[in-house]
């Protein structure tokens, strides 16, 4: 039996359609909001794909600010940086307790943690692998009094409150501050000593804090794999190696200090110690996605790409916003010859990260081995303006506008890298 108000085949000794048309009397038992039943499956479908995606992770992760309340105390200091967890706790005010988040404008402030249990947050839920070493974030929205962050030169992202971290500009004024009143305290050292380490490069400086905090934590494996680090910045490796060396005699299953070593055993080229570090660490932390990518750095330099492609899969896999990890396999891919996935990975790491150079410049190389020779050029004109004073980027764009017989383009940016580096 036809139905005469959806159309839907029913069976003969029905007395009602499903869109609710009544045989019996010849009228709807209900509203009727559709044409047909397909329709009503539509709809349901509809449904169900939008409650699958409230479900993931990530769909409202950035809509609202995470539930729980504030947890870590930002008067609360840990004698271990990162990893023992035990707290002291101090009543008198502190001078840095001065500084007032609510006169900061945060969005797209780079930033750092204050706190040394800090941790990023994701509804109810720590974010795994945040909290495990000292990271620079960039605020990407604000909510309130709860800021989305995410980690430089990783995927690493989840909210934190305003109270929990301060402005890298004003980061060395605040712990130094923090020194002041807590000097028995090494994690406003340790803070301090990567601030000067990355940010400022006074390395000398670095160190001294790294030794204050290793005088106050003698037991504390972090303390000396982050002075391990300054020596490596420093390319001081015999001693960055002797420091790693220490923090696993500490403590055996400390895989970051393996990965450093790592990186210190890469600089010296002697890989398959490199490898042998990388290996460890993985064993010990098979979740950190870091870990695997930096064991593909080591496999392309010893040229083995495919290796470092499989890596970075798996680093991806665990990780897939990373944009670090996708220029670094468009860079094997193109090492292998592979220019449209070197295209496709580079042009991800863009979307990931609009501010990587190292992204565009590859793309533009891989595209320069196509012979897509006007996109080359925009590609390393990006490159130059995010890092101006790249005479590399200039030199590479100058034999591309030599190839398109563009010659008074190509001398002027052959000055130009002249003037940045003479050498």
């Amino acid at each position: 039996m036809k139905c005469p108000q959806c159309g839907l085949i029913n069976p003969g000794t029905a007395e009602r359609c499903d869109c609710g048309y009544s045989f019996r009397k010849g009228t709807a038992t209900r509203p009727f909001r559709g044409k047909s039943n397909q329709n009503y499956a539509v709809l349901i479908v509809s449904l169900l794909l939008l409650l699958s995606m409230i479900l993931r992770r990530g769909f409202l992760e950035k809509e609202k600010a995470p539930p729980r309340p504030h947890i870590p105390a930002p008067r609360s200091t840990m004698v271990n940086q990162k990893e023992r967890g035990q707290e002291l706790h101090e009543t008198i005010p502190r001078p840095e307790d001065s500084f007032d988040p609510s006169t900061v404008q945060w969005l797209s402030k780079r930033v750092v943690e204050k706190i040394a249990n800090f941790k990023l947050r994701i509804g109810s839920q720590d974010v795994e692998g945040s909290g495990k070493t000292i990271e620079v974030y960039r605020v990407e929205e604000v909510n309130g009094d709860w800021l989305w962050l995410k980690a430089e030169g990783k995927g690493l992202g989840g909210w934190a409150k305003t109270n929990e971290v301060v402005p890298v500009e004003r980061a060395i004024e605040y712990f130094t501050n923090h020194i002041r009143s807590c000097p028995s305290e090494p994690h406003g050292y340790m803070m301090r000593a990567a601030l000067r380490c990355k940010e400022t490069k006074d390395f000398d400086l670095a160190l001294s804090d790294c030794n204050q905090a290793i005088r106050l934590a003698p037991r504390d494996p972090s303390v000396y794999s982050n002075r391990g680090t300054v020596w490596q910045n420093k390319r001081e490796y015999d001693k960055a190696i002797a420091d790693y060396d220490e923090a696993i005699r500490i403590d055996p299953k400390h895989a970051l200090a393996y990965i450093n070593r790592g990186n210190v055993w890469v600089a010296k080229r002697e890989y398959n110690k490199a490898i042998a570090d990388c290996n460890e660490a993985i064993r010990i932390d098979p979740k950190d996605p870091i870990y695997y990518r930096n064991r593909g750095v080591v496999w392309y330099a010893m040229n083995e790409y495919d290796k470092a492609v499989a890596d970075y899969n798996r680093a991806l896999w665990l990780d897939p916003h990373d944009a670090v990890t996708y220029t670094l396999r468009a860079n094997s891919w193109h090492a292998k010859k592979a220019y449209d996935k070197a295209i496709t990975d580079s042009t991800e790491a863009i979307r990931l990260d609009p501010e990587g150079a190292s992204a565009y410049a590859l793309r533009g190389l891989a595209c320069y081995s196509i012979q897509e020779y006007d996109k080359a050029i925009a590609d390393f004109g990006e490159v130059i303006r995010l890092d101006p004073k790249n005479a590399s980027a200039y030199k590479v764009r100058g034999a591309i506008w030599l190839t398109k017989r563009e010659y008074d383009k190509a001398i002027a940016d052959y000055d130009e890298a002249i003037r940045i580096d003479p050498r």
